[in-house]
This record gives structure tokens, sequence and C-alpha cells, in this order.
């Protein structure tokens, strides 16, 4: 069953479109959406939610307000996202600010969706290792991206399509993605830091994707890149999801199941050219990567 409209009461003017996914959404690991809407405070209010399996992600398009969530309260203003796990609790509130003139003149606008997945945990887990935080400063311009893409989620959940699932899935892992990419900076505020560690990152990872057969450690990265080591591979494993030395040894593998594939070179050949020179190592680290020996690489394609 599903249902869409216009709801209001003394509070709250708001459209909303609820969404019951197929089973096949809810059980093949996609994201799949629960609700999604926007609402505009009509006066101040104060809304509590707790124990629902369900994440949520909102974007304040006009004025104020406050969210209280894991212990802290963090104000919010246009611009500003939040991205929370409901089963944990909040309480979210409009503000209260009163004009000269006795009016509420700061009474926020909100588009916001409820979504979930089998896989949201580990996910959500991620956004928090990369420094993602409840609430994300976003911009304007930042939050105007997602504004409209919750509004293309609305559009989507309220079109009659046999594929509407495998759409909604696809958007809302673009959401999910938009903020995984503004953890690492806490969104817009702090954008020029963020910016910074990116840059320097990715002068790091271009000179790994060019030298990855030499010897390519933590260490020699860190004194060639004037950057404390600890702080280097903290930043790098938030980043890339592995360490430096993952890293290089995706690349060596990769490099070698291309030579595997597409040359006659022997496998000790194989593993030289790609900087691994004892051929009981390559085998070995190849086997831990693939799952297979190289000789079985070669013989399955």
């Amino acid at each position: 069953m599903e249902a869409g409209g216009y709801f209001q009461n003394s509070f709250t003017r708001s459209r909303r479109y609820i969404h019951t996914a197929s089973v096949f959404a809810r059980t093949s690991g996609l994201p799949y959406l629960q609700e999604v809407g926007e609402l505009r405070a009509l006066s101040p209010h104060t809304a509590v939610r707790g124990e629902l399996n369900s994440y949520l992600c909102f974007v304040v398009k006009d004025g104020e307000g406050t969210i209280r969530y894991g212990g802290e309260e963090y104000r919010l203003a246009q611009g500003d996202a939040v991205f929370i796990k409901v089963r944990d609790g909040y309480t979210q509130k409009s503000s209260d600010h009163r004009a000269a003139d006795g009016s509420f003149d700061r009474l926020w606008a909100l588009h916001w969706l409820h979504f979930n997945a089998a896989s949201m945990a580990a996910i959500y887990e991620k956004y928090r290792q990369r420094g993602g935080k409840p609430v994300l400063h976003l911009g304007l311009e930042r939050a105007a991206e997602y504004v409209g893409l919750i509004e293309q989620i609305y559009d989507t959940a309220s079109a009659d399509s046999y594929t509407k699932d495998m759409e909604l899935a696809t958007q809302l892992t673009q959401l999910l993605t938009l903020l995984v990419a503004d953890a690492w900076g806490g969104g817009g505020r702090e954008s020029a830091h963020a910016q910074g560690k990116q840059a320097a990152l990715g002068d790091i990872k271009r000179y790994l994707d060019e030298h990855y057969t030499e010897s390519v450690t933590l260490e020699n990265m860190a004194a060639r890149f004037y950057i404390n080591k600890q702080y280097l591979a903290k930043l790098f494993k938030a980043s890339y999801g592995m360490s430096l030395g993952s890293y290089v040894q995706y690349l060596r593998i990769g490099k070698a199941k291309e030579l595997l594939r597409f040359t006659d070179a022997s496998v000790e050949q194989v593993g030289a050219a790609v900087g691994i020179a004892d051929p009981n190592y390559f085998a070995r680290i190849f086997r831990k990567v693939e799952g297979i020996s190289p000789r079985q690489y070669r013989d399955g394609w």
C-alpha cells in the first residue's frame, strides 16, 4: 500500500509519499525507500521519534531549528543536512524566534526521507569512519543538490512504474554517495580544509598509480610528501577504504591479472614485472586477493 499527498495540522503543512517496498527490494540488499516528503512549519513544534528501523536524511531548505541526537544538541540553519539512525532516537524542533511584530520569522522548511537497506548498518559505519557526523553544514549550493535529488525520489516513488524499486535504489545510492563524500569534509563550511586533505591524498594516490612496481611503503611515502606517517595511514584508510599497503597490493595484482591473460610471460616474470620478485610470495599474495593461484587464474581465462 502506498499513499501520498498534502497533510496539514496546526503545526505543519507537509507533502509526503509513503512507500511500501517490494519483498525483492527489502531482501536484495538494495537501498529501499520508506517515506519521502517536504514540510513547512506553521508554528514552533517538536517531533520526537525512536525505535523505528529507519535512516533519516533531511535538508533545511529555509529557516532554523535544532536536533538532539546521541546526547548532543545541534543548531540547524538553511543549507544544513541531517543523516541519522532513527532507532537511536532523536528530537527535532523548529525555531521559536519572534520578529518585532510578534510573528515567528524563522520557522523552517525541510525536505526529508526515511529509507533503509539490509546493508545500511555497514554503510552508516562507513559514513562514520569517514568523519560523518549527524549534521553536515553543506552550504546553499550543495544543499540544493540534495533537495533536487530528494524531489526526484519523490517523483519516482509517486510514479507508476514496474521498475520503481530499482530506480529508487539507484537514486538512494546517489544520495548515500553524496553523504559519504561530504562526510570527509563535514560539509561546505569546512570545504577548504577538506579540499586540502583530498588534494594531498590525490597526489599520493597518483604517485602510487605510477610507481607501484617500485619499493613503496608508508614510511617512504610519508617522507616524500612531508606528512606524518600515522596521520597518512589514517587519512588514506578513511578516504579509500584500505591501507596504503593494501592499495599497492591491489594495483600489483590488477596489473598481474592483465599480464597473465594477455602475455606469454611466465608466472615468475609476471610477479617480477609488478614489483614482487619472490615467486612464492607473489603466488601467496595473488591467492590471498583472488582466491586462486596465478596459474589457475590464467587457465580459467
